[in-house]
């Protein structure tokens, strides 16, 4: 479906810029499927898109002002323990950081100059917005 709607992107406005949200971890080459079928769509948009395509690599993504989260018990308890797992240096990204990073990037004269941003590269990228 990614893929579909971004081939009708592209048809409709070439000379728009494509962000995608994948995962930390998301790998063509991966064992796990999630994570092999997110980094084969990643290469798909790479390849159609060129410079155009910014993927997003969150880690763990915490849901800020209001925004409500995963229900499941495992996600509640990794929200709980999201400001120790930060502390300690696992990927972490509130949704305000995750998006002020895609509008910089979607506001920026010129594309990012790495087409796949980690959870430290889009911490990076909202602290300079």
């Amino acid at each position: 479906m990614t893929l579909r709607v971004s081939d009708a992107l592209k048809a409709a406005r070439p000379d728009m810029r494509f962000m995608y949200i994948s995962g930390q971890g998301s790998d063509a080459k991966a064992r796990a499927m999630w994570a092999r079928v997110k980094g084969e769509t990643e290469n798909e948009l790479l390849a159609r898109w060129g410079q155009q395509a910014t993927m997003f690599r969150p880690g763990l993504i915490e849901p800020e002002g209001g925004i409500p989260g995963q229900n499941s018990l495992l996600y509640k308890l990794m929200y709980k323990a999201a400001p120790v797992l930060k502390t300690i240096g696992l990927p972490v990204v509130g949704t305000t950081a995750l998006g002020k990073a895609m509008l910089a990037a979607a506001k920026a004269p010129r594309p990012t100059e790495k087409r796949i941003l980690e959870n430290a590269d889009i911490l990076a990228l909202a602290g300079s917005a």
